[in-house]
């Protein structure tokens, strides 16, 4: 232990909770830009963090908080889809993919490495309260309490077509035709 002036502190160290770590910058970036208060702060497993901010922006950052893409300022790549939460309520790593929840009920899932949208869709009627991963299910809190288990994984592309191809064969409008009868 030293007490000399010139001795470094824990929040000195790079990339430590302090003057210096993610925290600091994160807090810094939702200050400049008016992002909100911070709701979510999650570790990947490719040792990054990502920070989701209440107005609906998602930032990644480096062990040593280096911001390494945001929601604010990245465009989607040409064709892609876009990732514009509600105001964010959740975040989860789940395996090589981040989770977000929103307060419209809405789950966004996102590549971990790249950024990249990989699907999102309407899974509560009211807001996310909390993203959990377990194993290969991804568990999603809603505000009313209902709790629903969602595959970590996509389906692959073949299996989703197919689904596809077969629910627009079952949408077909038909007429029938029914005859009634009845004794009285």
């Amino acid at each position: 232990y030293s007490s000399s002036s010139n001795a470094a502190t824990d929040s000195d160290a790079p990339g430590a909770y302090g003057s210096g770590g993610i925290a600091a910058a994160a807090a810094k970036s939702a200050d400049a830009l008016g992002k909100g208060d911070i709701k979510r702060v999650v570790a990947a497993a490719d040792g990054s963090v990502w920070v989701g901010y209440k107005r609906g922006v998602l930032e990644k950052y480096s062990e040593a908080g280096q911001l390494l893409w945001s929601s604010a300022t990245s465009a989607p790549a040409a064709g892609a889809s876009v990732f514009r939460p509600a105001d964010i309520t959740a975040v989860a790593a789940a395996g090589s993919s981040v989770w977000v929840g929103d307060a419209h009920g809405q789950l966004w899932v996102l590549d971990a490495s790249s950024a990249a949208l990989q699907r999102s869709w309407k899974a509560h009627v009211f807001p996310v309260r909390s993203i959990a991963a377990g194993g290969h299910l991804v568990y999603s809190l809603g505000k009313d309490g209902s709790i629903c288990a969602w595959p970590a994984l996509p389906p692959p592309a073949a299996l989703t077509a197919a689904w596809q191809q077969d629910v627009v064969s079952c949408m077909k409008e038909q007429q029938l035709t029914v005859l009634v009868g009845t004794w009285n």
